[in-house]
C-alpha cells in the first residue's frame, strides 16, 4: 500500500472516531443541566394576600390586601455540581403593594433526567420527588411526569395538554393540580399560627356568610387564642420546549385557606392568599430566544458536525482504498549496444 494511502486511511478512521466521540460523548455533556445556570423569570397578575403584621397590630383595614396587582420574580441558579448532580436554588419573591413574601428552596437534581438525586456531601437540600425546574431533553408528550409542589412538599402528576407555540418555539403544554396541608416551613412562618379572640370577632364581617352563621353562636365561647391550620391548592401550567425541555412559559394559581376547629366544628374561614400569576410576555420571549440559540448550537454540534466528520472520514477511506495499489514501475531504458569491433 502506498504511504499516502495509509495516511489517508488513518485520517479517515480518526475522523470516524471523532464523529462518534462528538455524538456520544460531547453532546450528552452539552445537554446536561448547565453548571453555570442562572436565570430569572418574571410574573405578573392579581391577588389577595394577608398582611400578617397589620393583622397582628389590629389594623384590620390593611390586614387583607384584596385584588392587588401582584408581581413575582423567580431566580433559578446552580451553586454546585458534582458528577451528574447539580445543586439548584430557587429564590422567589412575591410582591403585592406593601406585602412581600420571599421563599428559597434548594434541590439536588440529576443533570440529565432533571429528577431528584442524592445530595453532594455537605449540602443541605429539600427532599423531593419529580421535576422541579425543567424537563429532560426532548420531553415526552404524555402523562408520565410528576411535578414537585414545594408548598405541600408533595408531588402530583403532570397532564399533557397538547403542543403549542410560545415565543416562536414549539412547546409541550402540561398542567398539574396539587393540594394539601401547607408544609413549607418558610410559608408556614409567614402565616399566623393562631387568631386572638378579639380579632376573630372583628374579622367576622369579612368571612363568608355561611361561616358567619356558624361562628356567631360560638363567639362567646371562643378561646383566647384560636389555633389556625392552612391548606393550599396550586394549579400549574408549564410549556416546555420540545427540544431542550426548558419551560418557556408557566402560570400559577394558588389559594391558601385558613381553617379553625371551633366548638367541635372544622370551619374554613377565609383565603389568606389567592393569586393568579402569568409569566410576562417579555420574559417568555427572553426564554424563547435563549432556547433558540441553544437549540441551534446543539443542532450544529449534535447533528451537522458528526455528519461532516463522518462524510469526510468515509471519503478519505474510499480514496485510500482506490489508491492502495502501488503505481506501475516505469519501463527501464534498454541497455546501450556497444559498437561492433572492427
Amino acid at each position: 500500500m502506498r504511504r499516502s494511502s495509509l495516511v489517508l486511511a488513518v485520517l479517515g478512521v480518526l475522523l470516524l472516531a471523532a464523529a462518534a466521540v462528538v455524538r456520544f460523548v460531547v453532546v450528552p455533556g452539552v445537554t446536561a443541566l448547565p453548571a453555570d445556570l442562572n436565570t430569572t423569570a418574571h410574573y405578573a397578575g392579581k391577588g389577595t394576600l394577608l398582611n400578617a403584621s397589620a393583622l397582628a397590630s389590629g389594623d384590620l383595614a390593611n390586614a387583607l390586601v384584596v385584588g392587588a396587582d401582584v408581581t413575582s420574580d423567580q431566580h433559578v441558579f446552580v451553586s454546585r455540581t458534582e458528577g451528574d448532580t447539580a445543586v439548584v436554588n430557587v429564590e422567589s419573591t412575591l410582591t403585592a403593594g406593601p406585602t412581600t413574601n420571599k421563599q428559597t428552596h434548594t434541590y439536588a437534581v440529576d443533570r440529565n433526567t432533571r429528577l431528584e438525586a442524592p445530595a453532594p456531601a455537605g449540602e443541605e437540600v429539600e427532599p423531593h420527588t419529580g421535576l422541579t425546574i425543567a424537563f429532560p431533553i426532548n420531553p415526552k408528550a404524555d402523562n408520565s411526569y410528576t411535578f414537585y409542589d414545594s408548598a405541600t412538599r408533595t408531588s402530583g402528576p403532570l397532564t399533557f395538554a397538547g403542543t403549542e407555540t410560545r415565543g416562536g418555539r414549539e412547546t409541550h403544554h402540561y398542567t398539574a393540580e396539587i393540594s394539601g396541608p401547607v408544609k413549607d416551613p418558610e410559608l408556614t412562618a409567614s402565616l399566623p399560627p393562631a387568631l386572638p379572640r378579639s380579632l376573630a370577632v372583628q374579622i367576622l364581617p369579612l368571612l363568608p356568610p355561611d361561616v358567619q352563621a356558624k361562628l356567631q353562636p360560638l363567639a362567646a365561647a371562643l378561646p383566647e387564642l384560636i389555633p389556625l391550620s392552612y391548606t393550599v391548592k396550586s394549579n400549574y401550567g408549564l410549556w416546555a420546549d420540545t427540544t431542550l425541555g426548558v419551560p418557556l412559559d408557566s402560570t400559577l394559581k394558588q389559594t391558601i385557606l385558613a381553617s379553625a376547629s371551633v366548638g367541635g366544628q372544622d370551619l374554613s374561614l377565609l383565603s389568606v392568599l389567592d393569586v393568579t400569576l402569568n409569566q410576562t410576555p417579555a420574559s417568555i420571549q427572553e426564554y424563547a430566544d435563549q432556547a433558540a440559540t441553544a437549540s441551534t448550537q446543539l443542532s450544529l454540534l449534535g447533528t451537522w458536525l458528526p455528519i461532516a466528520l463522518l462524510a469526510v472520514g468515509v471519503i478519505l477511506i474510499v480514496v485510500a482504498i482506490i489508491r492502495r495499489k502501488p503505481a506501475p514501475a516505469e519501463p527501464a531504458d534498454p541497455p546501450a549496444t556497444a559498437p561492433p569491433t572492427p
